[in-house]
């Protein structure tokens, strides 16, 4: 009351979200007096706060006789305003499963980035410059060479994070923004998860969620990498 509706959802939603994800096939919306949509003006008002976003379009083929001719041309033109501004995270897909794969990945990716553990003054680094300093030797943990490559690759990501996620494409495992799997070789798949497996087991790195989508480096894992990259 006293209020635009949209403009009470707003201040209701949006005020304590962190991320916005938005999903669209071939309607917009209904117009809210300030913007094409409900949806449109929330996702606005929230790139303009500063706020990650992860926008959606679905390419799915769909029966003409079910298309709002209006509102489809509506959504086109939200969808080339969002190209031509690079605001946010824009993706198209064709299949739920395709979704689903890059819905996983991405969100994992922003979190990540948007919401690091600390600051480069947090205590991971403040740990390697007191190690570095130290006048006793320590001792490196013997790896493979896989796993070996594996941390030193996690040790240069910004974040020090390996992303492992299974999709219905396959296995990646991903750090220092490369991908070290082959999803369609299971030799490559094996061999990457033994080398991730290898590390978690010996302290290295350590699983951020429940699912172990998300490894970060331990200070264990920072100080064997330096080690090994002095070799």
């Amino acid at each position: 009351m006293g209020d635009r509706a949209q403009a009470t959802i707003n201040k209701q939603i949006l005020g304590d979200a962190d991320i916005l994800i938005a999903i669209f096939w071939t309607r917009i919306g209904t117009p809210t007096g300030v913007a094409a949509s409900g949806t449109v003006e929330e996702i606005t008002e929230h790139i303009s706060a500063g706020k990650p976003t992860m926008l959606y379009f679905s390419s799915a083929p769909v029966r003409p006789d079910s298309v709002d001719e209006e509102q489809f041309r509506s959504l086109r033109t939200f969808k080339k305003s969002i190209q031509e501004s690079n605001n946010g995270l824009y993706e198209e897909y064709e299949s739920l499963g395709e979704f689903k794969e890059k819905l996983s990945r991405q969100l994992a990716q922003t979190i990540i980035r948007e919401f690091p553990l600390g600051s480069p003054q947090d205590n991971r680094f403040e740990e390697r410059s007191e190690q570095r300093i130290d006048s006793v030797p320590i001792p490196k943990p013997a790896i493979s060479g896989d796993a070996t490559k594996l941390l030193l690759e996690t040790s240069q990501d910004p974040n020090g994070v390996v992303i492992h996620v299974t999709t219905y494409e396959g296995t990646f495992i991903e750090t220092n923004g490369q991908n070290l799997t082959d999803p369609d070789n299971p030799r490559s798949v094996a061999k990457w998860k033994s080398a991730l497996d290898e590390l978690i087991r010996g302290g290295l790195v350590e699983q951020r969620d429940r699912k172990g989508e998300v490894i970060s480096i331990t200070a264990e894992g920072f100080r064997v990498s330096d080690l090994a990259a002095s070799a």
